[in-house]
């Protein structure tokens, strides 16, 4: 009984915001027929599925090679943001020249960054795709990062100069609730 109902529940939820797209394509394929709106201005709904279906082979090897960007963008990303971040607490210079830095790049738009690698690489080359998604990655991992760090490593130091014990620090790092 509990699985059937839930299963009502899921298709109950659905149903709304799915007929709202059906009907929504259905109005857009009617409007662009009966006002005769030119291909290139809107096209109808049925002539883009007639082309994905027609262009499915590159459609599919299109996204095999964006999916791939942003895997590596996102894995090098995430590396360079946790190690600058740990660097970054562990060295108060350092902090102090990569925080306003990150805060300079995240004031850019990320179309004037995207131009920009674009006209340092060939066209067609996927590194400025994955350097994008690197830099956009670093920014929120650094300052989510720093936010956490920079307390926990003055923390730690701070117990470590007034000689705590590894129990203690351990104890102090990873509080028990109770």
């Amino acid at each position: 009984m509990t699985g059937s109902s839930s299963a009502r529940r899921t298709l109950a939820s659905a149903a709304t915001p799915l007929a709202f797209g059906i009907a929504f394509v259905l109005l857009w394929e009617f409007v662009v027929r009966w006002r005769g709106i030119k291909q290139y201005i809107l096209p109808k709904p049925s002539a883009i599925w007639h082309e994905a279906v027609s262009n499915f082979g590159f459609l599919r090897s299109a996204a095999a090679v964006s999916g791939l960007n942003a895997l590596v963008g996102l894995i090098c990303g995430v590396l360079l943001g946790c190690l600058v971040a740990m660097i970054a607490s562990r060295f108060k210079l350092l902090a102090e020249i990569v925080t306003p830095l990150s805060a300079a790049i995240s004031a850019i738009p990320i179309v004037v960054i995207v131009s920009i690698l674009n006209n340092m690489f060939r066209i067609g080359s996927e590194v400025p795709r994955r350097l994008m998604v690197t830099i956009v990655v670093v920014r929120a991992h650094y300052y989510y990062l720093a936010a956490l760090l920079f307390p926990l490593v003055a923390l730690v130091y701070r117990y470590l100069l007034y000689g705590a014990s590894r129990i203690r620090l351990a104890l102090l790092a990873f509080p028990v609730s109770g």
